[in-house]
């Protein structure tokens, strides 16, 4: 006999609460309109056309947003390109982009050079290697004060690595080290083991190494719903990330802590 009143007091309860939350969601909701008509029937049709300050200073948020993404805000519309220059331009004019890179001392840098020793990458080579026919002896490091002028390429890129930054954004050994990778004979070539992807390790005949990945597929192309990303598709996310991470923090933020 007590069950049945509990469940009838229950229902009873609950369908009072629904219907009270339910009154005071309607009320809530229709109390502003009829109190904003009510003023205009008392003040009449007229309109305040001059913006509010909060509406000036979302607009100007909204506009710098559009100027540094280089799109419309929000994305409400098709994107107009500025006139003039190109929104790559307009982008690093962005005061992230511009401002004053720190001295490079020893305390930054994260790479020094033996002075005794030779640099012989051939020794990483194993029998499933592809080595050249041509004979590259092992160089000697240079010493001295002008041994950095003499040093190749790549170890110049190495040892421009620091705290504050990968590479500067327009350093000339960049453009220098993509020059020599179009340029440069390689040497030898050896499969990197680990991982489920097929990586080469090519090691050129001034003994600079590049790591080569062949890719699967466009940048455009969509990925087969039947494929598993970890085996049978993997899109290059860590160097596509890194370029970029490296083009928002360069100049302005540490990547690694001292």
């Amino acid at each position: 006999m007590a069950l049945p009143l509990f469940k009838r007091k229950f229902k009873v309860v609950a369908v009072t609460l629904l219907l009270t939350m339910c009154a005071l969601h309607i009320a809530l909701d229709l109390l502003p309109r009829l109190s904003s008509g009510s003023s205009e029937a008392r003040g009449g049709s007229t309109c305040s056309c001059a913006p509010s300050a909060a509406g000036e200073a979302l607009g100007r948020a909204f506009s710098n947003l559009s100027s540094v993404s280089g799109g419309p805000a929000l994305g409400l519309g098709p994107a107009s390109p500025s006139r003039g220059s190109s929104r790559l331009v307009a982008l690093f004019q962005q005061p992230i982009y511009r401002t004053a890179r720190p001295a490079l001392d020893e305390k930054n840098r994260l790479f020094t050079v033996r002075s005794i020793g030779h640099l012989d990458s051939r020794k990483e080579a194993d029998s499933d290697g592809w080595t050249s026919d041509l004979e590259y002896p092992a160089p000697m490091l240079p010493t001295g004060l002008d041994a950095y002028i003499r040093y190749p390429t790549w170890l110049k890129f190495h040892l421009g690595i620091n705290k504050n930054a990968l590479y500067a954004r327009h350093d000339p050994v960049v453009e220098d080290l993509l020059n020599d990778l179009r340029k440069q004979k390689v040497a030898t070539v050896v499969m990197k083991s680990g991982g489920t992807q097929l990586k080469l390790i090519m090691t050129f005949e001034n003994y600079g190494q590049a790591l080569f990945k062949p890719i699967k597929q466009t940048r455009d192309q969509e990925t087969p719903p039947d494929f598993f990303y970890f085996s049978d598709f993997e899109r290059h996310n860590a160097e596509i990330a890194a370029f970029h991470l490296d083009r928002c923090t360069s100049d302005s933020v540490e990547l690694v802590g001292s």
